[in-house]
This record gives structure tokens, C-alpha cells and sequence, in this order.
């Protein structure tokens, strides 16, 4: 097949590698700069000239999330990847063998603060060459230039704005992924962590309707913040930068956004200060409330934890005292003081709090507000490194190498601590994954049956290295949770 292709705006020429084709590069909106700062993304300007799709495009301004030293990495070990506002740009891996293949678009996570499309564990060539997929994985704005709740200030600024940017590629996917080889009414979403939230808003979102057929939620599901505290979280940003006209936003050096970004985020109490927003305009109904009325009906989904998530969260020192701290933003003191006693007074009492309470429960809610409208299956990743170092158990983004095939590259050992894994649990998740962007179903011949995901059993596949089906697995914890909404 040709490398060159025709997209809507324009011809584009990527690389063959092997027994993939691949473009890198390609911008799917015109570059948010200038007015285009806090706004809606804007379609690509059209092109004439062949344009070379041979070099990843930069990613989203962002500063270090500080995890260097947990994992005994030097900041300087890579060289850094170039950044820029000028960021909207999407990757693409097809087979060489022409075809309609199913497409499965990668949302990466990082917090909303951090990451991009183009780092080296998301290399879409295995799961093109193994899988016979087309991947696309995508840069969104991230920070205060991609989630800062600005619409209440005046008609000049939109919200949500690395939402919006993730359906302006999902639009892009639809308008142009045949030229690619792959097949527009078959797309899987899926992603981790703030990808996987991600995710989850958009299947709240009316303008994301129709343009994915089935989405894979890793580690994150409904976390939305309140229009109320994040107009608090725009006023603390204007005040760390010293202004008082929000016009003179879109002036600034990007470095000053990123460094008072970076102080709202070591005083900010409640969460995550960037991140999705309920929002009249663009996501007017929580995502639970829109999938319990069937919004996305026939929409099968696949989410998971990991089960020791909190792990990665929690420093050494921590001592577990106060733990209802942590949950006096979502309900009232007495509620938070009686449930927090249930969990133990330390380290690892106030991890398990933060696994259950901001990946856990918020899964469980989403696959039982959609399992009566569409198939759902459950997961559970329990494989841990035997040593236990840096960070004991599954903690939160160990199964990334295992989803993509690709433990035996740099960035997934930094997660393994260079220990060995059960390459058999790797080609397990990886297949099961191509099986359900196949046929939206996680079976197929030699993997693990894997029942859906229905009350009152809770079957759930415990992903270790003896996987198996378990139901209503930690009964007594989700039981004392019951009907507490959490964001």
C-alpha cells in the first residue's frame, strides 16, 4: 500500500517499518495560539505540498510530575521531546496489507498535566502488526491551557478544552482513518488513567456521539469537578499569575502559565485542580446520570483497576493518620470519619483509601449504570514486581507494558524495575484487547474465558500470574460503600 495518502486537508507521506506503516505528526486542529489560546480546537487549514509525516509533532507544555526519584530515573536520561502550544497532532499505525481494519484510538493519561501520544510505550506497531489494527494515539492540551474553567468569565474562553480536543480527533479519525486502512464504523477508544477519565466524560458528551463504537477504561473512570470549585481553581490561577484581566491570558509566556500551574498544584486541597468540568455547553449531564438514561446504548465497555493503585500516590513517610481528610470534599464529616475508621490508620490503610475512592468505586459505578443498556466486562490487574521495589504491589500504571506488549522496552522496565515478567500475562491482555476492538467481546480461541460483567455476580478477570474469574470480588468493601457518589 502507498505511504503517501490523501486526507481531507491535505497529502500526507509516512515511513514503512517493518511490517507496519506509520505516520507521525499529523495535525488534526490548527494550532491554539494567540485568540485560539482557551478556545474550542479549529479544523486543520488545508495544504497543497506533500507534508512529510515522519516526525512526531510536539507535545502539549507540561512540566515534570516529580516521579523521577520514586523510580530511580534522571530527569536527564532521554532527551526531552520538544514542547509547544502548537501540539495538536495524532499518530497513526496501519498494517502493510491493505484492508478495513478496526481502529483503536489511545488516550493517554498523566493526570491531565502530563504526557503525551508520543511516548515511546505507546508505540502502535505491535498492536498493528499483531493484532491486524489500526492505532492512533493523540497529544490533548493539558494543565491550565487544556482544563481551565474560564467560560464563567466571559464569552471569550471555552472549557473542557482537551476534551474538545480529543473529539476534534475522533472527528479527524471518522473524516479520514479509511485513506489508512481502517474502518471508521469500528472504532474502540481507549485509554489510562486521566485518559481513561477521560474517556469516561465523553460518554456524557453529545458531541462525542457516534464517534467511537466501544471504549476500554484503564484505571479512571468519573471524575468531574464542579463548576463552583473550578471557578475557585480559575481565581487562584489568576491570582498566582497577578492578573486581573482574564484578556491577558492569552499574552502570557507560556512558562509563567506552567510555573503558577505548578504552585496551585502543591496548595490545591480536593483533588486534581485540572481535570473535566460539568458545563452546560459541553458536558451538561455527568456521565452516570447520561448512561443510566442509555445515552450510549449498545455501547460495550471494558474497564479495570489495578489492585493496589493508591501504591504509586502515597510517599514512604506517610503515616495514615486523618484519613477522612481525604474524603470531606464528597460528603459530611461524620460520613467521612465513620468510613476512613474502616480502613487501617497507615501507609497502606491510606492507599487502599485512595485506590478505592478515586479508581474503584467510580469503575464499579460506571459498568452498573451501563450494563443494562450494553455488554460490559471487568478486569482486576493483580500481577505485582516480586521485590516489591521502588513501590510495592499493582500499583497504578504497571499493567501499561503488559497492555501493549512491551515489557521489554526502556519505559515499561522503569515500572518493572528491570525484574522479570510473565511475558504469558502480557500476550494475555494484549490479545484480549485486540479481541474486543475485533468483535467488542474480550474472548476469543486461547484466551481466558471472560463472563460479562452482570449483578448479582460481579464476575470479574483477575489479570496475575494465574489469571482467573472471581465474583463480587472485595464484597465487604464495596458494600460500605454502597451509595456514596464520589465525583
Amino acid at each position: 500500500m502507498s505511504l503517501t495518502i490523501e486526507t481531507k486537508y491535505g497529502p500526507v507521506r509516512g515511513l514503512q517499518e517493518g511490517p507496519v506503516r506509520v505516520w507521525r505528526g499529523l495535525p488534526y486542529a490548527q494550532a491554539p495560539v494567540g485568540e485560539g489560546r482557551f478556545r474550542a480546537p479549529q479544523p486543520p487549514q488545508p495544504w497543497t505540498k506533500v507534508r512529510e509525516a515522519t516526525a512526531f509533532g510536539a507535545v502539549a507544555p507540561q512540566l515534570s510530575v516529580g516521579l523521577e526519584s520514586r523510580f530511580n530515573v534522571r530527569p536527564d536520561a532521554a532527551p526531552p521531546p520538544a514542547q509547544s502550544e502548537d501540539c495538536l497532532f495524532l499518530n497513526v499505525w496501519s498494517p502493510t496489507t491493505p484492508g478495513k481494519y478496526p481502529v483503536m484510538v489511545w488516550v493517554h493519561g498523566g493526570s491531565f498535566v502530563t504526557g503525551s501520544g508520543s511516548m515511546p510505550l505507546y508505540d502502535g506497531a505491535r498492536f498493528a502488526a499483531q493484532g491486524e489494527v489500526v492505532v492512533v494515539t493523540l497529544n490533548y492540551r493539558l494543565g491550565a491551557l487544556g482544563f481551565l474553567h474560564l467560560a464563567d468569565i466571559g464569552p471569550a474562553f471555552d472549557n473542557n478544552l482537551g476534551l474538545l480536543d480529543q473529539i476534534a480527533a475522533l472527528r479527524w479519525v471518522q473524516q479520514n482513518i479509511a485513506a489508512f486502512g481502517g474502518d471508521p464504523s469500528r472504532v474502540t477508544v481507549f485509554g489510562e488513567s486521566a485518559g481513561a477519565m477521560s474517556i469516561a466524560a465523553l460518554l456524557g458528551m453529545p458531541a462525542a456521539e457516534g464517534l467511537f463504537q466501544a471504549a476500554i477504561l484503564q484505571s479512571g473512570a468519573v471524575r468531574l469537578q464542579q463548576p463552583a470549585q473550578a471557578k475557585l481553581v480559575a481565581q487562584g490561577m489568576l491570582r498566582e499569575l497577578g492578573v486581573s484581566d482574564p484578556a491577558a491570558l492569552r499574552t502570557l509566556p507560556v512558562e509563567a502559565l506552567l510555573q503558577a500551574a505548578q504552585r496551585l498544584l502543591r496548595t490545591f486541597q480536593g483533588g486534581l485542580p485540572f481535570q473535566p468540568v460539568l458545563d452546560v455547553a459541553a458536558l451538561p449531564m455527568h456521565p452516570l446520570e447520561a448512561l443510566a438514561t442509555g445515552a450510549r446504548r449498545f455501547l460495550p465497555l471494558l474497564i479495570g483497576t489495578n489492585r493496589d493503585e493508591g501504591n504509586l500516590f502515597v510517599p514512604p513517610d506517610a503515616t495514615g493518620q486523618h484519613l477522612e481528610r481525604l474524603l470531606t470534599p464528597y460528603m459530611a464529616p461524620e460520613q467521612a470519619l465513620a468510613i476512613a475508621r474502616q480502613y487501617p490508620a497507615s501507609r497502606q490503610g491510606q492507599a487502599e483509601l485512595i485506590t478505592d475512592t478515586v479508581f474503584w468505586l467510580s469503575s464499579l459505578q460506571l459498568a452498573e449504570r451501563q450494563l443494562s443498556h450494553a455488554p460490559v466486562w471487568m478486569y482486576r490487574f493483580d500481577w505485582q514486581v516480586p521485590s516489591g521495589q521502588p513501590i510495592p504491589g499493582a500499583f497504578h500504571a504497571l499493567e501499561l507494558g503488559f497492555v501493549w506488549n512491551a515489557l521489554d522496552m526502556p519505559a515499561a522496565q522503569i515500572f518493572l524495575s528491570n525484574a522479570p515478567a510473565p511475558q504469558s500475562l502480557a500476550d494475555a491482555m494484549h490479545r484480549a484487547w485486540l479481541a474486543f476492538a475485533h468483535h467488542h467481546d474480550p474472548n476469543g480461541p486461547g484466551l481466558l474465558p471472560w463472563p460479562r460483567y452482570e449483578l448479582p455476580a460481579r464476575a470479574t478477570l483477575i489479570f496475575a500470574t494465574e489469571s482467573h474469574v472471581e465474583e463480587n470480588p472485595q464484597q465487604a468493601r464495596r458494600k460500605l460503600w454502597a451509595g456514596t457518589a464520589l465525583g
